[in-house]
């Protein structure tokens, strides 16, 4: 009882007499804390039996919280750990799914926590009243924990583990052979070699040619970990047909099971044998008739690329990815432009222009503006490792065409895309292709494109530096500040000024920008000449002080008694800042 005469223990049971789930729910959560008033000895013969009572009666909810919070009651235990084992073996053999979940997470705690002797005494005891359970929820969790108790017990406690491990693999109950497929690859890194093959394997086979493909899925996951294990010959003696089936499995789980795991399926059996045997299975799953194998195919050969065989590639890969293009689902398609920059790195340059750009080519014209997006990003992941030689007249065309795309998204995704070009290759390169569609991003209608526009503009003139700005970008800002009948284009030559104003030194961005900065604050139009003082705010200190203290302020007093309100606010601020 603490000092202020409070029983926590009374407190806890009356909480858990309220009739609200939610209320008994948080009630359990400060179980640690009645733990830690109780101490070692209350805990232990008091709280624990209290709560082992309430698993015969408490709802699913409330169980789920005893189960994690026993776990959180090891350090209030001391050196008797044995008192956790009863109620968390009860909690482990309920029907709820997340109740047994949370009981096994405390009872490997536990198991921690405990010493060897007490592991091999305690703990594989009830392990094993688990897996010797008339019903199955119990032999479920048995599975689950088998590989986590496994190197800590003694030789001949290892060998009555396995055993009743390949009992259960061998259950009539669904469940339990799927808990055993699922923990299969678990429990194999825990075993010696010779074990592995002379016990697992056999229960691997087996497994594997389940009537039920959610079983056979789950074993496709614990083939990775065996064959990491296992060397090339051994592979290709004992787990390779495994795999090659499940890759043409009637069902299409198990086919997307083993779409998914290509990758680690690859580096585990090596180059050699992902050539001879894998790759073929994977391109009848670039063919599949289910949508989301095919969009796991391509997606895994895009993270495999590099340990697949040039002659592979060109001889088997490429016809079935140039006939993708077309493919009915958008993201398969979206999956291949992913795809296309990786591979058109392990090709070179050569077989780029003349395999790879036909396609991208061909998948910048979509109608899926994520696919375009997609492909647009991969031109760029591709330019930065192949160089400018692979952009042929065909593709900059497309690319170009694309800056009139209906989507706004797509237009934003092509600005950046010109200007990182821009950057790899120079100024040469960007004005010959790219420079008169860059500049329309300026005008766009959707604001997002034109601020995104104006961004890259300063990015480009802080490279390309004054004699880009005053011979290109000047000519196109003159031209927008006199466009009288769209405003909004001259609101954006006015941010493009502010942008690139920072990349100029004040004469020459005085020289070349302030008419225009001039020109702004003269607006017919109220939100331009607001806009503009906005501007002068920020980037005042980018121009000389003569011009911003003569001929800036005398055009700001002009609009100092403006009819519109928000001009004359900003006129005053930008006054008091000079």
């Amino acid at each position: 009882m603490e000092a202020g005469g409070i029983d926590p223990m009374a407190l806890l049971k009356q909480e858990m007499e309220l009739d609200e789930v939610h209320l008994r729910v948080n009630a359990i959560h400060r179980v640690p804390t009645v733990a830690a008033v109780l101490g070692k000895s209350g805990t232990c013969s008091t709280l624990v039996p209290y709560l082992e009572g309430l698993t015969q009666t408490e709802d699913d909810e409330v169980l789920m919280a005893i189960a994690e919070q026993i776990g959180n009651l090891i350090p209030f235990v001391g050196d008797q750990l044995s008192v956790l084992a009863g109620i968390l073996e009860q909690l482990c053999s309920q029907e709820e799914t997340i109740v047994r979940k949370e009981g096994t997470a405390s009872m490997i705690k536990l198991a921690a926590a405990m010493t060897d002797n007490d592991v091999n005494g305690i703990f594989v005891p009830a392990i094993l009243r688990l897996a010797q359970s008339n019903w199955f929820t119990p032999r479920v969790s048995a599975c689950n924990l088998f590989p986590q108790i496994y190197p800590r017990t003694s030789s001949s406690l290892k060998e009555k583990l396995r055993q009743k491990f390949v009992e259960l693999c061998h259950e009539e109950t669904q469940m339990v052979r799927r808990a055993g497929a699922s923990n299969l690859g678990e429990f194999a890194r825990k075993v010696e070699k010779e074990v592995l093959i002379s016990e697992f394997i056999p229960i691997l086979k087996q497994l594997s040619g389940d009537e039920q493909d959610n079983i056979r899925m789950l074993c496709m996951d614990s083939l990775v970990p065996i064959a990491t294990i296992l060397t090339k010959e051994e592979n290709q003696r004992h787990t390779l047909s495994l795999i090659l089936i499940a890759g043409e499995d009637k069902s299409w789980r198990v086919r997307l099971q083993f779409a998914k795991d290509f990758q680690e399926l690859s580096k585990a059996f090596g180059k050699e044998i992902t050539d001879m045997s894998l790759i073929q299975t994977l391109a009848l799953l670039l063919k599949d008739i289910e949508t989301d194998v095919r969009v796991a195919a391509i997606t895994s050969l895009g993270k495999s690329i590099l340990d697949i065989g040039l002659e592979k590639v060109q001889n088997m890969l490429l016809p079935i990815l140039t006939n993708m293009t077309s493919d009915s689902a958008a993201d398969v398609r979206k999956g291949l432009a992913l795809t296309l920059s990786k591979l058109a790195t392990s090709l070179g340059k050569q077989l780029t222009q003349q395999k790879i750009v036909p396609l991208m080519t061909e998948l910048l014209k979509d109608d899926n503006p994520e696919v375009k997006a997609e492909m647009v990003n991969d031109l760029s992941r591709m330019a930065e490792n192949l160089g400018m030689d692979v952009f042929s007249a065909t593709l900059v065309e497309n690319l170009n065409s694309l800056s009139t795309d209906t989507r706004w998204r797509v237009r934003a995704a092509i600005s950046d895309i010109h200007t990182k070009l821009a950057d790899l290759y120079g100024e040469d390169f960007f004005t010959k292709n790219f420079a008169p569609t860059f500049f329309t991003y300026l005008e766009d209608t959707a604001s997002s494109v034109r601020e995104n526009g104006i961004k890259n503009t300063g990015l480009l003139a802080s490279k390309f530096k004054e004699p880009w700005i005053k011979d290109h970008v000047l000519p196109k800002l003159k031209t927008s500040l006199n466009t009288e009948w769209i405003f909004h284009r001259r609101i954006g030559a006015l941010n493009t000024i502010r942008e690139i104003s920072y990349h100029l030194n004040r004469d020459a961005a005085t020289e070349l920008l302030g008419p225009g900065l001039i020109q702004g604050v003269q607006d017919q139009i109220p939100n331009v000449r607001f806009c503009t003082l906005r501007i002068v705010l920020a980037a005042k200190n980018n121009f000389t002080d003569a011009f911003v203290k003569g001929e800036l302020k005398n055009a700001i007093m002009q609009v100092k008694e403006d009819s519109d309100r928000d001009v004359r606010h900003f006129a005053s601020l930008a006054l008091e800042s000079i």
